[in-house]
């Protein structure tokens, strides 16, 4: 869809705005102990690279950190191995840290989460123009801004933000590749997913709204349609790589098995009232984000492009969450 230029420079100051508005909002209180929610998992991700930090070297074929029990896995662990997601974070992190010193372990770890929150923005701003027009863009880049939910998990030292941020760039850099069909769009998308992929495979729920994507699109052909199907195989396979180092790591890697409706409450009444009124009605939205969140279902059918990108999100977001159903 063409922009006007004046409605598109504007746009780019509110976006500016809104960025602003995001990092201070994730920047309060940068500096305080990892006390809040969920601080022993950002614990257990700060361990590694403090690890890193005091060996004096990053390997991150054999990330480590500081529990030794037998609790995560289950197997004695006295070497304190964390074979989890690949320390694509945690090394970076420890780079930084230990190159810049001054500014402090804790507020580089939180940074690098700022930054890729912040990043995150942006990315939805860009991937929604297309599809629905600047108002819907800024709209859903605030959202995403200033959702409390999102501030807090936007500043914390864990793999997501990172994660979310590669995962949604994925969908833009193809987005990008089917309008486009220039081969440096597809190298994009593929190492994007690929980063993604090793940091959690959850990340293959994107291939839904790409997949909608491309069908919605007038430009496809036989060409984008093999180079979009061998995306994924060749993404997945510096995965399967990590999968298969870790697993002569048996006592780094924490149960899972759990995660997998492992007490049976998947489609239950419980599952649908913790997962969909607790947490994401309650915690996540806060109850007021079901207002446009309504409307945003209500206008889907509308225009065939932004229907099936947004279902194939709505969709995959399902699936995760019928797939992780105790998680």
């Amino acid at each position: 869809m063409t922009i006007p230029k004046k409605i598109t420079n504007l746009s780019s100051l509110i976006l500016l705005a809104i960025v602003m508005i995001g990092i201070f909002l994730r920047s309060y209180k940068i500096h305080e102990a990892l006390g809040d929610w969920h601080s022993w998992r950002q614990a257990d991700t700060a361990s590694v690279a403090r690890e890193y930090v005091k060996a004096g070297k990053i390997d991150l074929l054999h990330p480590q950190f500081h529990d030794l029990s037998s609790i995560p896995s289950g197997l004695d662990n006295p070497d304190g191995w964390r074979m989890v997601e690949f320390p694509l974070r945690d090394g970076l992190h420890a780079f930084l840290a230990t190159e810049f010193p001054s500014l402090g372990f804790l507020e580089v770890g939180r940074g690098l989460s700022i930054l890729f929150s912040t990043l995150t923005i942006v990315i939805i701003y860009f991937i929604v123009l297309p599809l629905s027009g600047p108002v819907a863009a800024l709209s859903s880049s605030l959202i995403y801004a200033i959702l409390p939910y999102n501030i807090f998990y936007g500043r914390v030292i864990l793999p997501e933000p990172m994660l979310v941020m590669f995962t949604m760039f994925t969908l833009l850099a193809y987005m990008r590749y089917i309008d486009t069909a220039k081969l440096r769009y597809w190298f994009t998308t593929l190492l994007s997913l690929s980063c993604a992929l090793l940091l959690k495979p959850t990340a293959l729920i994107i291939l839904l709204p790409m997949l909608g994507y491309f069908f919605a699109s007038s430009n496809k052909n036989l060409k984008l349609f093999f180079s979009s199907a061998v995306l994924p195989a060749l993404a997945i396979i510096p995965y399967y790589f990590w999968r298969h180092h870790i697993a002569a790591y048996p006592a780094g890697i924490p149960a899972s098995a759990w995660l997998f409706n492992s007490n049976g409450i998947r489609f239950k009444g419980a599952w649908f009232r913790w997962l969909f009124g607790e947490r994401i009605a309650k915690l996540i939205l806060g109850y007021w984000g079901l207002i446009p969140l309504g409307f945003g279902l209500i206008k889907l059918g509308q225009k065939k492009q932004e229907t099936l990108v947004y279902s194939g999100l709505l969709l995959g977001s399902l699936a995760y969450l019928a797939l992780i159903a105790t998680g």
